[in-house]
């Protein structure tokens, strides 16, 4: 989003206000007006904190209380202008904070803290990505926008582990890996494949027992297709066929031991016709 030099004028029009805490007139600095003519009353020491660029936007004006407030355009619709607002404000006021669940919601919000400077802000958006459903459901759009953009290296690490939810076959191109040189993706493949070695060295780390070398060899079967044909997160564990080979090992090993112990107990001897 291109930087637009801001030109300051007053309120006279009626205009729809934001919600709160944004519409409050008795304790406001400055109005902030949306590019769909959304008006958002703000205290500017909060946003001049997290922002050099809006601290200078500031600078100067009369802080009186007045209706006759100065208003400062912003390129930014109201939808996306609202929760960054809303992240500048103090943690109580983070609790209204809805964002909707997609990936340009997130991209255009970061899109405004970086046009003015709000480091603090994007941290946040950031860590709200990292938790949201996007990052699950789309992982490669996350990533290759992480990578594009410069994103944190948490943001990669979650987006590239998510992205072992489906099989290295069922991994389709998405516009946003345009950004990702072959290197890289070929990396995300060796990843997947360095993750499957991992989760095979796990597996074996635990007590051995008679029946491991015949489970150890489902494994790996199970793993190797993992990287192919089903998920290494959220199939391998609750892959019927692992269960079912694993209940009869089980079984057999509980009958063999059960077998090889005695029963110490005397038995009586039973005189027939007492």
């Amino acid at each position: 989003m291109a930087a637009t030099r801001h030109q300051t004028s007053t309120v006279r029009e009626p205009q729809p206000f934001a919600p709160a805490p944004f519409n409050d007139l008795l304790d406001t600095d400055a109005v902030l007006r949306s590019s769909d003519s959304v008006d958002f009353l703000v205290k500017t020491c909060f946003l001049s904190f997290v922002s050099p660029r809006f601290a200078a936007m500031f600078d100067g004006i009369v802080k009186d209380g007045r209706p006759d407030l100065s208003v400062f355009p912003i390129e930014a619709d109201s939808s996306i202008l609202y929760p960054v607002l809303l992240l500048t404000y103090p943690q109580a006021c983070t609790s209204r904070l809805e964002l909707e669940d997609k990936l340009e919601c997130y991209l255009s919000m970061i899109r405004l803290c970086r046009e003015y400077s709000m480091r603090l802000v994007e941290d946040k958006v950031l860590q709200l990505l990292a938790k949201s459903t996007v990052i699950i459901d789309e992982p490669l759009r996350v990533l290759g926008k992480a990578v594009d953009k410069g994103w944190s290296n948490n943001i990669v690490q979650i987006a590239a582990k998510n992205t072992l939810y489906k099989p290295t076959s069922a991994l389709h191109y998405v516009r946003e890996l345009d950004s990702l040189t072959p290197a890289d993706v070929f990396q995300l493949y060796t990843y997947h494949f360095e993750c499957a070695d991992a989760v095979r060295k796990k597996l074996r780390e635990g007590p051995s027992f008679p029946a491991q070398p015949a489970v150890d060899a489902y494994l790996d079967m199970l793993i190797d297709a993992a990287q192919e044909s089903i998920p290494l997160r959220g199939g391998l564990a609750i892959d019927m066929d692992f269960l079912q080979t694993a209940r009869e090992c089980i079984a057999a090993m509980i009958e063999e031991a059960v077998s090889e112990v005695s029963l110490e107990i005397p038995v009586t001897s039973q005189l027939f016709g007492s």
